[in-house]
């Protein structure tokens, strides 16, 4: 029995265990079970005794067939419990057999625990292997009565049929004890912590779908130093296709953009800095200092930790230029107050988040922290006591107004790097690098975010002077 695995490979069949669409405190009743202690029964049928698993009917056992990323072909075998049809009364059918070309991995699918990979075939003799599965899958439908044995016969007859096609004998599969085999599958089904948030949870239904894409199965993605890729999220631009020390070479470089904006605020001619070894500090330089060297080691290395620290740097960043704007026109006192909130905020919301490791908490605390933002921002210019300057308000307003729509439109190509993958990578092979390179938009997104950040944060610096030569005055 094969390691489930984090990546789809190409031209590679798997097996999948999903949990049935019910309710879920009817999950959490069902699977409340000790898995370690899963048993087999004997049962007596009309064609003799057969090995029945205990707990293996509480799962739904499919077929995935990966071909490439965005195209594969899923193949199901359910029972639909009497109470459950909706349908003409006379054509109910227990068992029913279904197939679907599907663009996204299963993984995706809340309801799927998890795949078990069964055999790669990367050679020309993948190519048939749709049309085996076509004829094969449905035909064992129409005699098998469970679907963990259906799904089983299915995988032993591919590996029968690739090891015919390569003119070589399979003798594992003569060997093989399926009864073994599904004890297995139940068990690690049982164990996975993706199961559990299911069982305990159903906030991964609601969560935003494209935050949570992958796309996997690239041709080098277990090859690079780094893997295999732990990451929930991973992005269009291919594993490891440049370098085998960059998991995403693009989107790793472009943050050398959040960098570079960052040491020049420190040791620009705006800065006052006197030296090298003596930068002029700013909170908000060194969030976004920090932004940039933490979004790279995660591109770099598609690690979970690393993700994290990528996630919570820009919840840093927003912070740190929330933190710029609340305490203006503040007196020392209320300064430090205001900082001791807004640090103990940030590290209780890190700590909960990272425990939760859901994306929709992140997402949430981000733009919430960008509302709370742009509402200080239309106070102090129009609103607060004493006024602005009507030219600085001016000139301000532009500048933010542009800051923020070049990070929206950031957002919005990198949404299509989300929903149209596929095609994009197919063209960026069509015009080949170094232009492909050019329409690897999650990359833009860090350059036109860090372009934008910096924007905002030279108004909040202009303002703060402005605020501080009012002081004087």
């Amino acid at each position: 029995m094969s390691y489930p695995t984090q990546q789809l490979q190409p031209f590679t069949l798997y097996m999948t265990i999903s949990v049935p669409e019910v309710p879920p405190y009817t999950i959490a009743h069902i699977y409340d079970v000790d898995s370690s202690n899963i048993g087999i029964v004997h049962l007596q049928g009309l064609e003799g005794t057969s090995q029945h698993v205990v707990g293996s009917e509480k799962f739904e056992w499919g077929i995935y067939w990966h071909r490439e990323l965005g195209d594969g072909t899923w193949y199901s075998f359910r029972f639909t419990p009497p109470e459950m049809y909706k349908g003409p009364p006379g054509l109910y059918q227990p068992w029913i057999y279904s197939q679907a070309t599907v663009k996204q991995s299963p993984r995706l699918h809340h309801h799927v625990v998890g795949l078990i990979r069964i055999i790669r075939v990367p050679d020309t003799i993948g190519a048939g292997i749709t049309a085996y599965l076509d004829w094969m899958a449905p035909l064992i439908a129409t005699k098998a009565k469970r679907d963990d044995l259906w799904a089983m016969s299915v995988c032993l007859r591919t590996l029968k049929y690739v090891a015919r096609e390569r003119k070589t004998e399979d003798k594992g599969v003569e060997r093989f004890d399926a009864t073994l085999f599904i004890v297995e599958a139940v068990q690690f089904a049982y164990r996975l912590e993706e199961f559990r948030a299911v069982k305990s949870h159903v906030d991964d239904i609601v969560e935003m779908g494209h935050h949570n894409l992958r796309f996997d199965g690239d041709p080098h993605s277990l090859d690079g130093v780094w893997s295999p890729p732990t990451s929930r999220a991973n992005f269009c631009e291919e594993d490891y296709a440049v370098t085998f020390y960059l998991a995403e070479f693009i989107n790793a470089l472009t943050n050398v953009t959040y960098v570079y904006l960052a040491l020049r605020s420190m040791y620009g001619s705006r800065s006052r800095s006197r030296g090298l070894f003596d930068p002029k500090w700013d909170f908000m330089s060194v969030s976004l200092l920090v932004l940039g060297f933490g979004s790279f080691l995660f591109h770099a290395t598609l690690r979970q930790t690393l993700e994290f620290v990528d996630e919570l740097s820009m919840l840093l960043l927003s912070w740190s230029m929330l933190r710029s704007l609340v305490i203006l026109r503040q007196s020392p006192q209320n300064i430090r107050y205001i900082s001791v909130v807004l640090a103990i905020f940030f590290i209780s919301f890190s700590v909960f988040y990272v425990r939760s490791a859901k994306i929709i908490y992140q997402v949430i605390g981000f733009w919430v922290s960008l509302i709370v933002i742009g509402v200080r921002v239309r106070y102090l210019f129009h609103w607060a006591k004493p006024t602005f300057s009507e030219e600085n308000v001016r000139d301000w307003s532009i500048r933010v107004w542009t800051a923020t729509f070049t990070c929206l439109f950031g957002y919005f190509i990198w949404n299509l790097d989300l929903e149209f993958c596929a095609e994009l990578r197919n063209f960026r092979q069509r015009i080949g690098l170094p232009w492909a390179w050019l329409l690897e938009f999650h990359g833009w997104w860090h350059i036109l975010t860090a372009l934008g950040a910096s924007q905002f944060m030279n108004v909040v610096r202009e303002v703060r002077e402005e605020v501080s030569r009012e002081k004087k005055e």
